[in-house]
This record gives C-alpha cells, sequence and structure tokens, in this order.
C-alpha cells in the first residue's frame, strides 16, 4: 500500500523592478497565477480538476513579495518532479516588458541536488 501525503509549498511573485506597473484604470489584477493543487489558498478560486486561478492585486511596486501556500498531494515518489507556474498578464502590460522570459519558472518537487 502507497501512503499519500500531503505537503504544503508556497508560491510567490516578486517584481524585481525598477519600474512598478498597475492597472489603475480598470482594476484588473496585474497577473495570475494558474496551478493543479489539492488546495489552494481562500483568495484563489477553483476552475476545475484541481486547478485554482489566483489573481494578484491590481498593483505591483519594486520589490513587491506575494505568496500563496497551496496544499501538494504526493502519490509516489519521484526524483526531480517537475511543474511549471506561469504569471499571465495582459497584452497591453506584456509590450512593457523587457524580459517576458522572466514570467514562468519552473516548479520542482523532490529536487536531488
Amino acid at each position: 500500500m502507497v501512503s499519500v501525503q500531503k505537503v504544503t509549498a508556497t508560491i510567490g511573485f516578486r517584481n524585481l523592478g525598477p519600474a512598478w506597473f498597475a492597472n489603475i484604470g480598470s482594476g484588473d489584477a496585474v497577473g495570475t497565477i494558474t496551478l493543479a493543487v489539492v488546495s489552494a489558498p481562500a483568495n484563489c478560486r477553483a476552475e476545475g480538476s484541481g486547478t485554482y486561478r489566483c489573481e494578484l492585486r491590481h498593483w505591483a511596486t519594486p520589490e513587491d513579495r506575494i505568496q500563496f501556500p497551496f496544499e501538494l498531494r504526493i502519490d509516489r515518489v519521484i526524483p526531480n518532479a517537475t511543474g511549471a507556474v506561469t504569471l499571465h498578464t495582459s497584452a497591453r502590460q506584456a509590450q512593457y516588458d523587457p524580459q517576458p522570459h522572466n514570467a514562468h519558472a519552473e516548479l520542482v518537487v523532490n529536487a536531488t541536488k
């Protein structure tokens, strides 16, 4: 029998600046984080099949750090199991991002290094 474990992982967003950005006119979130997990913080909404979407507030200043604690279910141990976290922004915001590649990060569970 395989034992199922649950662990908490904190996933977050950090604006390394130097600029701040905001959706002042619309009040829309500056980005969203989408993950497939067992459970998510109260400020995230379920999108079906264990996927949750968490919205950031409508502004982000330099050095902002926003974190979301997620509960992950471990069914079996797989060394270096990977997933991904992507920050989704509007097309308007994206045109001002000189480094769009850093809006995506690999999530490694049970890293061997």
